[in-house]
C-alpha cells in the first residue's frame, strides 16, 4: 500500500465567521513541494472527544486523520516552502528555544537576590546603630 505525507501548505486568513471557510485553490496537477520534515505535533489541550468538524480540525492527529481517510500516513508532516502560486502565506515562525523566557527568570532572581541582600545589609547597619544608641 501506499503511505502518504502530510503537506502543511500555508495560511489564508479565515472569515469572521468561522462558519464560512475561505476559498483555497488546490491544484490538481503534481507539483514540486520543498520545504522541511517536522514530527506530528502531539502538545495540545483538547477539552472534547469531539474535536473535528467536517473540513474544520481542532488539531491534527496523524492516528485519527488516517482512519477518518482511511490512508497510511508517514510519521512527518511537509512544511512547504516553496511558493507555488496558490496565494497561501508561508511565513513560519522559527522553532522557539525558550531562551528568553529563561534568561528573563534568571535577571528576576539576580535582581531580586539583590534586593535581599541590600535589605540585610540596612537592617544590619540600623540594628548595629540602634544598639550603639543604647550604650
Amino acid at each position: 500500500s501506499t503511505r502518504m505525507v502530510l503537506v502543511k501548505r500555508g495560511w489564508v486568513q479565515a472569515s469572521p465567521v468561522r462558519t464560512e471557510l475561505p476559498t483555497i485553490a488546490t491544484p490538481r496537477e503534481t507539483l514540486t513541494v520543498q520545504g522541511i520534515a517536522l514530527p506530528p505535533t502531539s502538545r495540545f489541550v483538547e477539552l472534547s472527544e469531539r474535536t473535528e468538524s467536517g473540513p474544520v480540525w481542532q488539531n491534527l492527529k496523524f492516528d485519527r486523520f488516517a482512519a477518518q481517510y482511511r490512508v497510511e500516513l508517514q510519521p512527518i508532516l511537509l512544511q512547504q516552502d516553496n511558493d507555488t502560486g496558490d496565494g497561501l502565506l508561508r511565513a513560519w515562525l522559527p522553532p522557539a528555544t525558550g531562551i528568553d523566557r529563561h534568561q528573563a527568570y534568571a535577571l528576576q532572581w539576580f535582581a531580586m537576590s539583590g534586593c535581599i541582600v541590600v535589605i540585610y545589609v540596612v537592617l544590619q547597619f540600623r540594628a548595629k546603630q540602634k544598639a550603639q544608641r543604647a550604650l
